[in-house]
């Protein structure tokens, strides 16, 4: 088994290849580690708290229950890696590839995926308060009752995502996609989702009161009885969608294209 001291002094003469060490609970606090390769390698429990591990190969690497407070593993090379249980607040892992990741459980505030892949991931029951998920990739990911409270997911792809009693509720969604998604049930209230694509999504029984729906794409989407009061709907496209049941008090359908085609025309008393 080899030690801390080991690793970071051959580190430092040049070594990178650290495939399938064994570092379980180690101190790496402040390590710069930029570029290893840890492929299969065993750092469960480890505190990697503000280590550098900018663009380092962490295929299939054991951190559960490790903790990475403010680390960089931006532009990691991270698939199947398991980090479930994990804390990475406030971690940079801008334009990482997370692809089939496990960091289910974990706590995850502040940190940034922008421009990460985390198709297939599973971020089940994790907390993304505050965190930064703008144009990520999380097609197919399982984010079943994660917590995206302050989240920002603009331009995220979540196409053949898992989304059941997930927290979205306030959250930032702008042009996200989310075509053919099951959002059904699902707290959106006060959402922004401007510009989002809702093509065919199951909206049933979801609540979308005072979100912003402005220029979103909702065509062929299950809106039954989804609550839309305050909610802002101009120039969205509704062309195709159900709209059985659903509750519209001051909502602004404005220029919105309705199910049969044609633009919104308010009633003599709306106007």
């Amino acid at each position: 088994m080899m030690t801390v001291e080991e690793l970071l002094a051959k580190y430092a003469e040049g070594e990178r290849e650290f495939k399938q060490i064994d570092l379980r609970g180690a101190d790496l606090k402040g390590a710069d580690l930029s570029g290893v390769n840890l492929t299969n390698a065993d750092l469960t429990g480890a505190d990697l708290s503000e280590a550098n591990l900018t663009g380092a190969n962490l295929y299939q690497t054991k951190l559960n229950s490790a903790v990475l407070l403010q680390a960089n593993l931006s532009h990691l090379e991270g698939n199947y890696i398991k980090l479930n249980q994990a804390v990475l607040n406030n971690v940079n892992f801008k334009e990482a590839k997370l692809s089939s990741a496990d960091l289910s459980q974990a706590t995850i505030e502040n940190a940034d995926f922008s421009f990460a892949n985390l198709t297939s991931a599973n971020l089940s029951f994790a907390l993304l308060s505050n965190t930064n998920l703008s144009n990520t990739d999380l097609r197919s990911a399982n984010l079943t009752n994660a917590d995206f409270s302050g989240a920002k997911l603009t331009g995220a792809d979540l196409r053949g995502a898992k989304l059941k009693d997930a927290y979205l509720k306030s959250v930032q969604m702008q042009k996200v996609d989310l075509s053919s998604v099951d959002l059904s049930y699902l707290d959106l209230m006060k959402s922004d989702l401007r510009g989002a694509n809702l093509q065919d999504a199951n909206l049933l029984r979801s609540i979308l009161q005072s979100a912003n729906l402005e220029s979103a794409v909702l065509i062929g989407a299950n809106l039954i009885r989804a609550k839309l009061d305050g909610a802002n709907l101009q120039k969205a496209n509704l062309t195709n969608a159900n709209l059985y049941g659903v509750t519209t008090k001051n909502t602004n359908l404005n220029m919105a294209i309705m199910p049969d085609g044609k633009r919104y025309q308010p009633k003599s008393n709306e106007k």
